[in-house]
């Protein structure tokens, strides 16, 4: 992986002198402050004979004075949040050659220790903003709708190498809620039967 093109730095909330407090990154998308540790996504180069050369995102974490890399995937993080074991990423597309697919948006999870990604939903497109709850993980589309998917959400099988994982047809079920006039609808979809249904709420 390609480093070093750029940094965090922090700065005193009274104000003061700016401070590097991580060296060596990619640019960084998504901060999030978890007590001493800061998650963070980014984009990087890999460049190697396992992967050959592409654009992956990555999930990282800074604690002790050390970096983490707690997950890489095909995508392109640009929001993070998290809760006790788990940190929870939205990546807006995939990265082609000139621009972003933004068709390819995907709601990701992987734990604070690392290990596989679990792929929450996916095929998403024009999303944008990221929360959580007890229970589940929101997000908007850029058409103004809302959108929910469980936490526990399908897990994909363990990928036999260290190989990053594609968001693809994994299956999930995630809803939206539709606005119609004084009526609200949620649409349930269950991706790997390819079915849509609608209730009122």
């Amino acid at each position: 992986m390609k480093l070093g093109r750029a940094s965090i730095v922090r700065v005193p909330r009274a104000g003061g002198a700016v401070e590097t407090y991580v060296a060596k990154t990619e640019v960084a998308r998504g901060l999030a402050v978890d007590g001493d540790t800061l998650y963070w996504g980014e984009i990087g180069i890999v460049d190697d004979a396992a992967h050959g050369t592409e654009k992956l995102g990555r999930v990282m974490a800074f604690s002790g004075g050390k970096v983490r890399e707690l997950a890489r995937f095909v995508g392109t993080p640009n929001h993070i949040v998290f809760d006790a074991e788990t940190v929870y990423v939205l990546s807006i597309g995939v990265y082609g050659d000139t621009a972003i697919d933004t068709k390819l948006g995907a709601i990701i999870a992987v734990s604070k220790a690392g290990g596989p990604l679990v792929v929450l939903a996916d095929h998403l497109t024009r999303i944008d903003n990221l929360a959580i709850d007890a229970t589940s993980v929101y997000w908007t589309g850029n058409d103004g709708s809302f959108w929910s998917v469980p936490k526990s959400g399908h897990k994909p099988p363990a990928p036999a190498s260290d190989a990053p994982i594609s968001p693809g047809d994994h299956g999930s079920v995630f809803e939206r809620v539709l606005d119609l006039g004084h009526d609200r609808y949620r649409a349930t979809t269950v991706q790997e039967a390819a079915t849509i249904t609608v209730e009122p709420i």
